[in-house]
C-alpha cells in the first residue's frame, strides 16, 4: 500500500481510477486510505462528510479482512471452511487466537495471496468507491446480509436497529445496517451501497453523488445538532 500524492492528483486530474492494494488492514492501512479518502472528499466538496463516509470505508474493507483472515486461519489450521464438522470445530477458536490478534496473521495474507483492493474515481455526478477482495460470500453470510440490507431500510437511527434485530455475528450485524442509515440520513438515495459475490471475489460499490453536496452538508449539520 503505496501510492503517493502525485499519483493520487494526477488520477483525480485525468478522471482515473486510483487503485490501491493491502494484504492487511490494521492501523496503518486505515490511516492511508483516510488520506486518499481525504483528498477525494477535500475535490469534489465533501469534506464535512469525512468522518461518515469514513466510517462506511473502514466497517466494509474491515469486514473483507475478517472474511479474509477467517479463510486464511482455516487455510493454516488445514481446515475445509465448507465442511460443517471442521467450522464449527475452527470457529471456536478463531475469534480468540486470529481475530483478537490479527497482527499475528498480518504477513501470512500476502503469503496465502489474500488482498483487499480499493479503487477511488471522481466520475461527476458521483464519486465512487469500490473495494474487493478474493473471498466469495458463502450463502449463509448473503443471507444474513440481506436481512440486515432489509432491516436499514425501515431503521432511522440505532436505537430502531437494536428494536428489530439481535443477530450481529461474523461481520454483517450493525456496521452493515449502520451505513445504509448513516447514507440515507446524509440525504444519499437510489441504493448508493451495494455487495455482492462476482466470480471469485466479494465486491462492496460505494456510488455518492456529489451534485447534492448543498443538500448533505445542511442534512449533515442537522444530525450534528439533533434535529
Amino acid at each position: 500500500m503505496n501510492v503517493d500524492r502525485s499519483t493520487i492528483d494526477y488520477a483525480i486530474q485525468r478522471n482515473k481510477v486510483l487503485t490501491v492494494t493491502s494484504y492487511s488492514y490494521l492501523g496503518n492501512e486505515r490511516e492511508y486510505i483516510d488520506t486518499v479518502l481525504e483528498r477525494y472528499l477535500s475535490e469534489v466538496g465533501l469534506n464535512v462528510l469525512m468522518n461518515n463516509i469514513s466510517y462506511c470505508i473502514h466497517e466494509v474493507a474491515g469486514n473483507a479482512h475478517k472474511a479474509n483472515l477467517k479463510r486464511l486461519y482455516f487455510d493454516l489450521k488445514q481446515l475445509d471452511i465448507d465442511n460443517p464438522v471442521d467450522y464449527n470445530s475452527g470457529m471456536i477458536t478463531f475469534k480468540q487466537e486470529a481475530l483478537q490478534h490479527p497482527e499475528k496473521y498480518a504477513r501470512h495474507h500476502k503469503q496465502n495471496g489474500y488482498y483487499i483492493k480499493f479503487h477511488f474515481q471522481i466520475e461527476e455526478p458521483y464519486f465512487k468507491v469500490v473495494i474487493r477482495n478474493n473471498v466469495c460470500l458463502t450463502e449463509q453470510e448473503q443471507e444474513r446480509i440481506n436481512k440486515k440490507v432489509e432491516i436499514a431500510r425501515h431503521a432511522h437511527n440505532l436505537a430502531d436497529v437494536y428494536a428489530v434485530s439481535e443477530d450481529y455475528t461474523e461481520g454483517a450485524g450493525l456496521g452493515i445496517v449502520m451505513l445504509h442509515v448513516i447514507l440515507r440520513n446524509l440525504g444519499f438515495d437510489n441504493t448508493p451501497f451495494r455487495i455482492y459475490t462476482k466470480g471469485e471475489e466479494t465486491i462492496a460499490f460505494l456510488s455518492l453523488n456529489i451534485g447534492s453536496a448543498t443538500k448533505l452538508e445542511q442534512n449533515y449539520a442537522q444530525l450534528m445538532l439533533g434535529n
